[in-house]
């Protein structure tokens, strides 16, 4: 699940990179992956106030948070930052990358 914040740039691209850039990421169980579409929708929400209670509602590089998104193969559903389903959203969305080299 992606989480959303004030900036969509990180504050700190580099420290972001070097640290695994994964801060805006919560990881979705197996349990829950194996639930029906509307038992995941319904489980959701715990994770995403986890995380807020795990950050002070802050999503780390990227500000305060405004949202989250469930993303799936050819679309996503758009959760609202207090993890209210606001709806679906018929289109992909790809997350940005960010890596490092040393040379």
């Amino acid at each position: 699940m992606h989480v959303q914040g004030e900036t969509t740039v990180p504050t700190n691209i580099t420290m972001f990179g070097m640290s695994g850039g994964k801060w805006n990421l919560i990881e979705i169980p197996q349990s829950i992956l194996d639930l029906s579409p509307t038992g995941q929708l319904a489980a959701l929400p715990e994770l995403m106030h986890r995380y807020l209670r795990k950050y002070n509602d802050a999503c780390p590089f990227f500000g305060m948070v405004t949202g989250f998104r469930f993303v799936r193969l050819i679309d996503y559903f758009q959760f609202g930052a207090d993890g209210v389903l606001v709806g679906q959203v018929d289109k992909p969305f790809r997350r940005g990358v960010a890596s490092i080299s040393f040379a």
